[in-house]
């Protein structure tokens, strides 16, 4: 089987390392001003949404696909620039943007489960559990309850962390659509 559009398929993997980039740097190294950490975390997500726009450009395929990686990458892009301008609003308005952020990302991730099941394809179930796992980062970031245990730069870390894996495991949902279409020869 050869691997068709693997720049699209490296273009998003880069994304995820970007993001577990930005992870590792927040859990290890988190600047002491806040306002130095919010502008690599919205520089970091304005880029991860431009590479993932750039996947689906690169990617013809993807185009009549169900998926959710396209109204991820814009509203990456638009949450890093939200990010930019959050440390002037203040920290709660971040964790609301973070819990958003991640409500947006289940709701988006659950419908395309919901279609990849409908098309059959076997692997259909992994965007379904990323999908309710930000549903609990999502209430995570609003109840907040290890307030007095992990600061925001933590949680977001884990969250960044996660994020980018799935970005990385987003092709190969789609493994057995190739092998499929490869097939009907």
């Amino acid at each position: 089987m050869t691997i068709k559009n693997t720049r699209s398929n490296f273009t998003i993997f880069l994304s995820g390392i970007c993001l577990i980039v930005l992870a590792v740097l927040l859990l290890f190294k988190t600047f002491t001003l806040e306002l130095i950490n919010f502008r690599l975390i919205g520089i970091i997500f304005g880029l991860a949404g431009f590479l993932n726009i750039l996947a689906f450009g690169q990617n013809k395929r993807w185009y009549f696909r169900p998926g959710w990686m396209l109204q991820q990458s814009f509203f990456l892009i638009f949450f890093g620039v939200m990010i930019l301008i959050a440390p002037y609003i203040g920290l709660e308005i971040n964790l609301t943007f973070f819990s958003f952020f991640a409500f947006f990302t289940a709701a988006t991730q659950l419908s395309a489960s919901i279609q990849l099941r409908a098309l059959e394809i076997r692997r259909w179930w992994w965007i379904a559990f990323f999908g309710f796992s930000n549903i609990l980062f999502g209430v995570y970031f609003i109840v907040n309850p290890f307030e007095a245990y992990f600061d925001l730069f933590f949680s977001v870390s884990v969250f960044m962390l996660v994020t980018g894996l799935i970005y990385m495991t987003e092709p190969i949902v789609y493994i057995k659509n190739r092998k499929k279409v490869g097939n009907t020869n």
